[in-house]
C-alpha cells in the first residue's frame, strides 16, 4: 500500500506538478524607450575607462565602443579652489580616444576641455533625467555587432546611475548617444568654433531634458 501511495505521487508530479521553464525575454528588434540599468563594476572596459578618468567623472559620462572606434567623454567638475596649473578652472569635458575596449586599454589621446558651470550642469541636468528612469527591457533587443554606449552621472541623494544602450536607432536613446559624440566632437573642435558649438548644444540638451522628464 506504501509503495502504491508512492508510485501514485510521482505520476502525480510528472503530470501536474512539473518545473516551470526559466523566464527569457523574447527577442524582438527594437529600440527600447529607456537606457538598461548596469552594476558599474565587473566589466573590464569601462573599468579600465574610470580608472583612465580617475577623479574626472560626475556630472554626465558616455564609454563607447564599437568595431575599430573606442571612447569615452566625461563632464566633470572641481568642487574646491587650488593651484593646478593644469585645471585652474573648476569644470570640465574630457575626451578620451581608447586603443581597444579590453582591461588593457590605454589612451591615445586625453584631453580636457574648460567649460562654464552652466554648461556642465545642463549636462548633468540631462543624464540624470534619463537615468534615473531607466528600466530593465521587456524584450531583448541586443544583436550581434552594433555599438554599446554605457552613460554614467553622479545625483545627489542616490549616488552614482549607471545604464546603458546598444544600437539605437531612434528615440531618447539614440538622441543621448548623439549628444555623447557631439560633446566629444565638441573637445575636438578648434576652439574658435566650441562658442557656436556650445549653443547648439546647450539647446539640444535642454530640450532633451524637458522631453525626457515627460517620457514614459
Amino acid at each position: 500500500m506504501k509503495a502504491l501511495v508512492v508510485c501514485i505521487a510521482l505520476i502525480a508530479a510528472s503530470h501536474g506538478f512539473a518545473a516551470p521553464d526559466p523566464v527569457r525575454l523574447k527577442y524582438e528588434p527594437t529600440d527600447p524607450k529607456f537606457l538598461v540599468p548596469v552594476n558599474p563594476r565587473g566589466r573590464d572596459y569601462q573599468e579600465a575607462v574610470l580608472k583612465i578618468l580617475d577623479q574626472r567623472w560626475g556630472l554626465g559620462t558616455m564609454i563607447y565602443d564599437t568595431v575599430g572606434e573606442f571612447f569615452a567623454v566625461s563632464v566633470w567638475g572641481k568642487d574646491y579652489a587650488d593651484n593646478d596649473h593644469d585645471h585652474p578652472l573648476h569644470n570640465f569635458v574630457t575626451y578620451l580616444r581608447l586603443d581597444g575596449a579590453g582591461g588593457n586599454a590605454k589612451a591615445e589621446k586625453d584631453i580636457d576641455i574648460p567649460i562654464d558651470v552652466d554648461f556642465a550642469l545642463t549636462v548633468q541636468r540631462a543624464w540624470a533625467t534619463i537615468l534615473l528612469k531607466s528600466r530593465y527591457p521587456e524584450k531583448s533587443f541586443l544583436g550581434a555587432d552594433g555599438y554599446t554606449a554605457e552613460f554614467s552621472v553622479w545625483v545627489t541623494s542616490v549616488g552614482g546611475v549607471y545604464g546603458y544602450t546598444w544600437s539605437p536607432q531612434s528615440g531618447l536613446t539614440k538622441e543621448l548617444v548623439d549628444l555623447g559624440v557631439s560633446l566629444a566632437d565638441y573637445c575636438k573642435a578648434p576652439p574658435a568654433e566650441r562658442p557656436t558649438r556650445r549653443g547648439k548644444l546647450m539647446a539640444q540638451l535642454q530640450s532633451f531634458e524637458e522631453r525626457a522628464a515627460k517620457a514614459q
